[in-house]
């Protein structure tokens, strides 16, 4: 059974970056009817992490979004936000 105070506190840090710029002009060059092909890079970091100081109320912050009937509004200047916005006309 799974006890936070019998387990480590350190963990491995999984992050995948996307390698080159996502081509939004010609969405059809990545897409497939499996989904979508594009190279990604790992990078990997070890980290200690106390999970009940921590990611305890991440989960909480989660579940506030969650729950939202609509996502919040971005922030300007947000890359990400812009990113995410330019896809959706793109999917429409």
């Amino acid at each position: 059974m799974y006890s936070p105070s019998h387990n480590s506190n350190k963990r491995i840090l999984s992050r995948y970056e996307p390698q080159g710029d996502a081509p939004l002009e010609d969405l059809e060059a990545v897409l497939s009817q499996d989904g979508f092909s594009m190279p990604f890079k790992s990078h990997l970091k070890k980290v200690e992490l106390d999970a009940e100081e921590l990611i305890l109320p991440l989960l909480g912050q989660v579940r506030r979004y969650v729950d939202m009937e609509e996502a919040p509004a971005g922030k300007e200047e947000c890359g990400d936000c812009e990113i995410l916005e330019n896809l959706g006309k793109y999917l429409k």
